[in-house]
């Protein structure tokens, strides 16, 4: 097992998106996103990382929203 391999923090960071555990599942993915660096055979990884990095951002931002305007 590599532990440089990104695919392992990926797919830790979806199963913690399914549980709604946000913060856990962000640092999974910065986390893959570091080991994927510029590796061209994880290019289709590293664009659903940044998808999902960028759903987590907006789900914050609106849960943020819902606690300044209740």
């Amino acid at each position: 097992m590599d532990i440089k391999e990104p695919r392992f923090p990926f797919h830790a960071a979806e199963c913690l998106l399914q549980k709604g555990e946000l913060a856990e599942a962000e640092s999974g993915l910065f986390l893959a996103q570091e080991l994927i660096a510029d590796k061209t055979e994880f290019k289709e990884l590293s664009t659903r990382v940044s998808s999902m990095l960028e759903a987590i951002k907006l789900k914050k931002e609106m849960e943020h929203e819902c606690v300044d305007n209740p």
